[in-house]
């Protein structure tokens, strides 16, 4: 059994866990399973142009690409560049606004007409659709940051900021003899200054679970994780950044699934941060996000990586449409840790793409893995493929579709497994959302299991 140790290293690493276990205190003794961002909604941005424009006219659009702060991406809606934990203020406003079912929205007695421009004709609301095009607006000339009513009750532009997420779990074991379980899968709580106009810190702190599962027994700061620390030189030209400390590596879709066979089979599920640097930059519509990263420091709380080192790299093209692009990562494992690889080199790389059919979007994922360990002469090539196709028939509602691909080793005949998946979203109100899945699993064409999942997640 692998047991998390707590720190006594260095003062630093004192201090940290000090601040993070008197933050934890306030959050209930849970197991988390990691925070992350939602592709789907960033892909679907485009039929919800209100998230970060004036609706319906007035808006303004800066002349060059340079000053733009539309991405199409995760940066819009979360303080992290690439995605996951604390949102912005255009995040809350689109959760409140454009997710929740029930409840008051942030635009509620709010007149945009009043930034009308004299010259704008038009009357209705920003419209985008991938046979259509983009219609319903002209641009205005008043910058959204001018707007003091923009987000309603939202600070537009604070300069410290709080939240957290927990989500209840329930897994179902159908036709077998296995007893359900519920349990708290995460209980995270986020923490941002933003000191000066270029520079930005950042903390998540939270309970965790090993990750596979092996803690039964320990006191409650043997489950404590410090997931992500770091500062950043930030709102730059063309959305650059720079940052260092602690975070989680750039790689393929941060998909709230962390089950995936393109997340957890890659080992970049909600446990891959590492220690490093990472720079990127993401203008109309280009993006690319560079990270040079060592992991698995053993007292490092919540630390569960492999110990070694390497590099990740995500880049490509977004449009209103559609997003076209890859990742690449090498590390080299000096040290097996939870994960049981093994120490020697990973090559992984593989392509990204999407289509915003609104109210239909597609998007996937495939890797391709070469790794070459110590121990053996030989290479083993894997394979792990993802799609999802999902439909929001009303505000609230997604129902969506996944199948997966997984093969471990491309050499050996009938060891790929296959996984079907179905099931629904409801963005109850503003900050709930109640997730049901069911999946079937095989392995190669004969069945293995189906179960079933709830969630329950609480954001703030």
């Amino acid at each position: 059994m692998w047991l998390l140790r707590r720190a006594h290293a260095t003062p630093l690493l004192v201090a940290a866990v000090f601040v993070s276990t008197a933050l934890a205190w306030t959050l209930p003794l849970l197991w988390p399973k990691g925070t992350t961002a939602t592709p789907l909604y960033a892909i679907r941005s485009a039929a919800a142009c209100n998230t970060c424009h004036i609706e319906p006219s007035g808006w303004y659009n800066p002349p060059d690409d340079a000053g733009r702060k539309c991405t199409l991406d995760c940066t819009a809606c979360h303080i992290s560049k690439t995605g996951g934990g604390l949102r912005t203020p255009t995040g809350d406003f689109y959760g409140y606004e454009s997710l929740a079912m029930f409840g008051s929205h942030p635009s509620d007695g709010v007149d945009p007409g009043k930034y009308r421009d004299p010259d704008d004709t038009y009357s209705t609301k920003g419209r985008y659709r991938f046979w259509e095009g983009f219609s319903g607006w002209q641009s205005g000339k008043t910058p959204m940051n001018k707007v003091k009513d923009r987000f309603g009750p939202i600070e537009p532009d604070p300069k410290l900021k709080w939240g957290a997420d927990v989500r209840i779990f329930g897994y179902i074991p159908l036709g077998s003899e296995e007893a359900p379980k519920v349990f708290p899968m995460q209980a995270e709580l986020y923490g941002y200054a933003k000191p000066a106009k270029h520079l930005s810190l950042y903390g998540t702190v939270g309970i965790q679970g090993d990750r596979r599962d092996l803690i039964q027994k320990g006191e409650w700061h043997d489950r404590f994780a410090i997931r992500e620390l770091w500062i950043q030189a930030d709102d730059f030209k063309n959305n650059g950044y720079v940052r260092a400390g602690r975070f989680t590596k750039p790689f393929g879709w941060r998909h709230p699934n962390h089950t995936l066979f393109t997340r957890a089979g890659l080992d970049n599920d909600q446990y891959a941060q590492v220690f490093g640097a990472e720079v990127g930059i993401a203008p109309n519509y280009p993006y690319a996000n560079l990270a040079v990263f060592y992991q698995g420091i053993e007292k490092w709380p919540g630390e569960q990586q492999d110990t070694g080192y390497g590099a990740a790299l995500t880049a490509g093209v977004r449009d209103l449409g559609w997003q076209l692009g890859g990742s690449a990562e090498v590390l080299k494992i000096t040290e097996a840790g939870t994960t049981n690889i093994g120490a020697g080199t990973q090559v992984t790389a593989g392509p990204l793409w999407a289509l915003n059919l609104f109210p239909f979007t597609l998007f996937g994922e495939a890797d391709f893995r070469a790794y070459n360990p110590v121990e053996r002469a030989d290479t083993a090539y894997q394979l792990f493929i993802f799609h999802e196709l999902d439909y929001m028939p009303t505000r609230g509602i997604n129902i969506f579709g996944t199948y997966e691909w997984q093969d471990v080793n491309l050499v050996n005949k009938d060891d790929h497994r296959q996984r079907f998946s179905i099931g629904a979203d409801w963005n109850i109100y503003k900050g709930w959302q109640a997730t049901v899945q069911y999946r079937r699993l095989y392995q190669a064409s004969a069945f293995l299991s189906n179960d079933l999942l709830l969630m329950l997640h609480f954001w703030i």
